[in-house]
């Protein structure tokens, strides 16, 4: 399930000026790091981790509402609605946002999630309200791509620019991979886009293995734009015990002797889960002349959800293992996150410096309606309010979309025109006929005709092969493979 994020006040505003919607920042460029397991084992336990678990049951989120503290009050910011692609889903085909000015809301953008047969997606497109005549306008969008090894090949952002009426690419990354015989990953490369459709070399990590398909090595590299090519940077070996890794040397590729110089190391791991990356002790240690010599040590604990609940990290001082960096995690019977706090010590005590409280409210059957979030202060040393969801569901459906009884498409394959019929009444709320192709590449968006029981739509500029149809109406989805001959 999607993430349900907040807005930001900035934006808030913008919204409530009747403006365009900020574009989103450029992502931060992915680095050789973040492969590295120096990097993964210091990262806090709560990437990744879906903090609040909105759905229950056999319910699912219809909408929100969204309140900011304002000192004295939740003041009332946005409401969100979701749509479906069916009565039996829980994720969402589109997310509307409301800005609340006054007394009510007004519209203000819509996202609207294409999927391929993987549930991936494959194109966000984002639209904003527009305030004179009530239509949606396009404004930007993200498109992904996957190979047939389900790993992303690419990730494109562009912005609708109305004099020119294209799309404009502003950043973008692509993936390349190449696989042995067994499927393992031998190397992976990331190509970054820099504009005026120049595309350059950013990164690359190579891998190796054993006869037993076991990862026994990571090189990652950078590419020397004055040289043309891919420079060594960063070496790992890892030794397994039990499945997992049991210690894991790091070198660095020193360019005047064109040499691998061994760094450091971490040893003692044990695991409570290696596939997942839950571990649970380890210890590094930094290669200096030809000894071995403690630099930092880590513990973590998990819950009988196997829920991170807490990490230590101590520093090899004097002799001595001195604490310097400690989180802490608490849930409730449901496993949503009630508290968490990232802590240094002081030589006294332990100062909190970054902290999150939540709060919830739930129903009979268990379907959160409601949650609050305060933020630690760092000026008053005390929790401040911040925000105050309110949430409504709706009972899920085992049923299949009641539109594929009402609508017929034919022919199927067609050549030039495709005829949809339909038996909905004319009051039916029905936004648009989209067509993508198989990667979820939108290529038609056409009104639909409620009022007309007969509509052809023009394929004929579509080149043959496989297409989706897909006709949205109120909260319902209809979907059809057709075939462009």
């Amino acid at each position: 399930m999607k993430k349900l994020f907040t807005l930001s006040f900035i934006l808030l505003i913008c919204f409530a000026a009747y403006a365009k919607p900020q574009l989103p920042a450029k992502p931060a460029a992915r680095k050789a790091e973040d492969f590295r397991f120096i990097t993964k084992i210091k990262q806090n336990h709560l990437s990744g981790i879906e903090k609040i678990k909105e759905f229950r049951n056999s319910f699912r989120l219809l909408g929100q509402y969204e309140h900011y503290w304002s000192g004295e009050n939740y003041d009332t910011a946005a409401r969100y609605d979701y749509i479906y692609n069916d009565t039996y889903s829980t994720d969402y085909f589109q997310k509307i946002t409301s800005i609340f000015i006054g007394d009510g809301f007004a519209l203000s953008t819509r996202e609207t999630f294409f999927k391929d047969e993987a549930s991936r997606d494959t194109l966000v497109l984002w639209q904003y309200s527009d305030f004179d005549t009530g239509n949606w306008v396009d404004y930007y969008r993200s498109k992904m791509r996957y190979d047939s090894h389900g790993n992303q090949i690419l990730d494109l952002f562009e912005f609708w620019d109305e004099v020119a009426s294209s799309w404009i690419t502003t950043w973008g990354s692509k993936m390349d991979y190449v696989y042995d015989a067994n499927g393992n990953m031998l190397s992976m490369s990331l190509t970054e886009y820099y504009g005026d459709d120049i595309w350059i070399p950013w990164l690359r990590v190579l891998y190796e293995y054993d006869s037993n398909n076991l990862n026994t090595s990571l090189i990652d590299q950078f590419w020397d734009d004055n040289e043309d090519k891919w420079v060594n940077d960063w070496r790992e070996d890892y030794e397994y015990t039990g499945g997992g890794w049991s210690q894991v040397h790091y070198s660095f590729w020193d360019e005047d002797t064109e040499i691998w110089m061994l760094s450091g190391r971490a040893i003692d791991i044990t695991w409570l889960n290696f596939e997942e990356f839950k571990w649970l002790t380890v210890r590094l240690q930094e290669y200096q002349g030809k000894n071995w010599v403690n630099a930092e040590r880590g513990t973590a604990t998990y819950n009988a959800h196997t829920n991170p609940t807490s990490t230590l990290w101590e520093v090899w001082e004097s002799n001595d293992w001195i604490p310097y960096y400690r989180d802490s995690i608490v849930y409730d019977e449901f496993q949503n996150i009630l508290l968490e706090k990232y802590e240094f010590w002081n030589g006294v005590e332990w100062i909190i410096e970054y902290g999150e409280r939540f709060s919830y409210t739930y129903d009979s059957q268990n379907n959160m309606i409601a949650y609050t979030i305060d933020s630690w202060d760092w000026e008053t040393n005390d929790w401040m309010k911040v925000l105050k969801m309110d949430q409504w569901f709706e009972t899920l459906t085992s049923t299949s979309d009641p539109l594929t009884s009402q609508i017929s498409m034919y022919p199927n394959p067609a050549k030039d025109f495709i005829t949809i019929e339909h038996k909905m009444p004319s009051s039916t709320s029905v936004a648009n006929i989209f067509i993508v192709d198989i990667t979820g590449r939108m290529l038609l968006n056409l009104p639909f005709k409620p009022d007309a029981t007969i509509q052809r739509v023009d394929i004929s500029t579509l080149t043959p092969g496989v297409y989706i149809l897909y006709l949205h109406s109120s909260n319902e989805i209809f979907s059809k493979k057709i075939i462009k001959k």
